[in-house]
Parts: C-alpha cells; structure tokens; sequence
C-alpha cells in the first residue's frame, strides 16, 4: 500500500449485509441440535459468505483465498474437522487452543501487560524488538523492546473472542457452517 496506494488485502466482491442476529446465545448443544434437526442442505451460498464477512472471520482466518492470519487457515476445515468439534471451536474457542495461535501474556518492566500473539523481530533490522498481535484484527501490533519486556506467560484465552455466533440467527448460523464445509464452492451439493 505504502508504493501503490492500495491495499492488497482481498475485499469482497459483494455487498456485506448486517446481520439479524441470535435471539438467544448459542451454545455447542443448541447448534448442533439445529444441524440434525434442518443438516445442511437446501443452505444459501450468498447467507454464508455474508456472515462469514459480517460477522467477522474474514479479519483473523484464511478462506477462499481471502482473509487474515491471526488464526487458522479454515480452507480445509472440512477435512480436519467434524460437526461437533467444529461448533465446539467457534462457540467455546477457549477449549481447546492451537500452540501455533495461542497468545501471551506480555508484561512490561513498567507493569503494563499487553495480550496476543508475539512475533520476535530477530535476525532483522528490527532486532530487539517483538510485535503483539492483540485480539483486535483492525488494530497495528503493538511493538516493544525486547530489553523492557519483564515477562511472556502463556494465555488460557483464545485470540478468537467467545459469543461471534450470537451475531447470527439460525439460518445465518447455519448457511455460515455450510459455506465453511463446502470450502466457499457455491456448487456444492449442500446449496442445491
């Protein structure tokens, strides 16, 4: 962006709709109850993609050749995961928390504590100094000398904040698992 002016991040191509939203939060039982009782066939492949975008994946997680990398690439989430696990991490992501996407509790000499993931800058011009990936994807990573840092102490919180599926109702909810198991194909059997 800095030499052309723009961004390179991909954008959608399409208009991201606002969401109706949960009456009630979700829980892993309650959504895995709406998968057996409509599956997911006869989904929208338009629904999915809007609440993946609105709801806000698309700033943390790889799909489709879209999207960022503070968390897991979810292109192939239908080949690691199944339906329960699958719930399970959207909408209790503190359960179970990758080593290469777990945060840090970073505490400075000053006494002030930063959370996210840490990239150590060695062996570069940058030397000496490490970023913090906060939990907020819009945000810059915070940069700290590594010389003031006190002390790093795994975190048992996800970088993926709980209650994203309490955006969306059932079928926003549903047409969004559909979307994640298809792998963004809008030809798969699960939208006719």
């Amino acid at each position: 962006a800095p030499i052309t002016g723009q961004s390179l991040e991909a954008g959608p191509t399409f208009e991201i709709k606002e969401l109706e939203g949960a009456s009630k939060s979700w829980t892993r039982e309650s959504a895995l109850a709406a998968v057996k009782k409509n599956g997911l066939t006869g989904r929208n492949f338009e629904n999915g993609r809007n609440s993946y975008y609105a709801v806000g994946c698309v700033k943390c997680h790889r799909f489709d050749g879209a999207g960022g990398a503070v968390g897991p690439d979810l292109s192939s989430v239908a080949n690691k995961f199944s339906m329960p696990d699958l719930l399970e991490a959207i909408i209790e992501p503190n359960n179970v928390i990758s080593d290469q996407y777990s945060s840090s509790i970073v505490t400075m000499e000053n006494g002030t504590e930063y959370e996210g993931i840490v990239i150590n800058k060695s062996g570069s011009e940058e030397e000496g100094r490490m970023e913090i990936h906060t939990s907020d994807p819009k945000a810059d990573p915070i940069i700290v000398k590594t010389a003031e840092v006190a002390s790093i102490e795994a975190s048992r919180l996800s970088q993926m904040p709980e209650g994203q599926a309490d955006f969306m109702n059932e079928a926003e909810f549903l047409d969004l698992l559909a979307y994640l198991m298809s792998r963004g194909n809008p030809d798969a059997p699960m939208f006719k």
